[in-house]
Parts: C-alpha cells; structure tokens; sequence
C-alpha cells in the first residue's frame, strides 16, 4: 500500500535503502508505524525531478543565482540564534498572523534576504506570505516530526478543498543540509486528512499506508558563494509529509508558491 496508484505512473530515481525507523504514536498520529529510510544513487543536485506522478512533479531539485551582501546569511543566523527560548525562525516584518511561534522581523536582514530570493525563484506568490529563514538549534535524527503544512489565511480555496502549495527550500549554509520527505501519493492527504488539522490529523492518512512508509534523505548541497548559487529542493508541502533531519545549526530560507 506504498504506493497505492498505478505504477506506470509513477517516476522516481534510482534509490539506496538506509535503514528503517519505528516511530512511535505521537500526538500528530495515534498509530505506531514504520518508516523505510532511502538515499539516492546520484548526487541530489543533479537528480532533477526526483519523484513524480504522471505530469505531477512531487520532488525535484533546484538552483538559482541570487547575489547577497557577503555577510548577510551570517548575520541573519547569529540573530535567529540570539532570539529567546525555542524560537528558531524569522517571519518578513509585514507578517502579522501571530500563530505563537511566528516572530517578525525586526531588523529587515532576513526581510530583504528572503524579498531578493523570491526574485530569483520562478514562483506564483500566493495571497498570504509564508515565507521563512530557519536555524535548527537543536539536531532532529528520527522521524517523528512528520507533517504536512497548512497555512493560515489560505488553508481552504474558493472550492472548498485544501489550497495545494509548494515550498523551495533553500539551504543558504557553508554545509550540506537534510530534510525527509515521504514517497506517497498526494491524494491520500485529500482523502484521509481533515481540512482544518486536529490532534491525530495523520492517523487516517497512516492507517491508508498500512502503518508503512517509504522515504528519502535529500542532501541539498552547500552555497556556492563564488558563484552566488543556492542550491535546494521543491516540494508540495500541503499533500506530502515531511520533516526535519540533521545536525543544529543549518540555515534555511523557505519560500512558496501557488505551483
């Protein structure tokens, strides 16, 4: 039940099977299941669109020019790293939907980083901002964060369905960085997951998988800063479960997109 969909639709590159993880039940999913962890043959930036259904790219890799002041991602990280408690994200300083953990901008860095990198991104903004720079303060090694996005102010379109969005990931550090995203069809997350999440939201949507999941590690490759290219991944976060994994002290800029 990985794959509950034709298989001549689907395209995925050639993987490496790592190991594979239990998970226990969590508040996010009142079911214990498995996870089978994957890596790739290739390296990840040559990969292309990693995971596809039909004319539906799911994963693939991306890359963009984008000049930045040399010591701008070092300053932005040092403030994320400088924010109290167990914030770890800056918001652009227009973001006014107090969700908790969003915290503005205040010092305009992370605002126009993430302003010139959505100018070297071919996306369709879509009517709220979402936009974020992230600093892990503390290592994710397992995968009991999974999730799906659901984004305030435009969870539900005009139809009535969930609003598809995709994000770019976008690794602004002088390192590789990981994240897991899971190999399954988006529409499970339609059938099985409630339009406004609850407690338990991923239960249904497990269950439909058998307690069984497939995944893979994307590495994305470091910033080129002689040749001012960032490097990163393309997903549909609102349909596809995913999650942090690595060591503390990455930096990601997230950016999204109606497609």
């Amino acid at each position: 039940m990985i794959f509950p969909f034709p298989e001549s639709e689907v395209r995925l590159v050639p993987l490496i099977h790592l190991r594979r993880i239990q998970v226990a039940e969590s508040t996010t999913c009142r079911l214990p299941f498995t996870v089978d962890l994957h890596g790739f043959e290739a390296p990840f930036a040559d990969l292309g669109v990693c995971f596809s259904l039909g004319e539906r790219r799911l994963i693939e890799t991306v890359a963009c020019e984008c000049e930045l002041p040399e010591d701008l991602t070092d300053k932005v990280l040092t403030q994320i790293e400088n924010l109290e408690g167990e914030r770890y994200e800056l918001w652009p300083a227009d973001h006014n939907l107090n969700e908790g953990h969003h915290f503005p901008d205040p010092w305009g860095d992370a605002s126009f980083l993430l302003a010139t990198l959505e100018r070297s991104l071919p996306i369709v903004r879509p009517p709220v901002n979402h936009n974020k720079i992230s600093s892990r303060k503390q290592a994710r090694l397992g995968c009991d964060g999974f999730h799906i996005d659901a984004f305030k102010g435009m969870q539900i379109n005009e139809e009535g369905k969930r609003t598809r969005i995709w994000r770019y990931f976008m690794n602004l550090a002088d390192q590789p960085r990981t994240a897991i995203v899971c190999l399954h069809d988006p529409e499970l997350v339609d059938r099985h997951v409630p339009l406004l999440l609850s407690p338990g939201y991923l239960t249904g949507l497990i269950a439909a998988c058998e307690g069984r999941l497939r995944a893979v590690v994307l590495e994305t490759p470091p910033r080129d800063r002689r040749r001012n290219l960032i490097h990163g991944f393309k997903i549909l976060t609102t349909h596809l479960l995913h999650c942090e994994y690595g060591p503390k002290g990455d930096l990601l800029a997230v950016v999204n997109s109606l497609r």
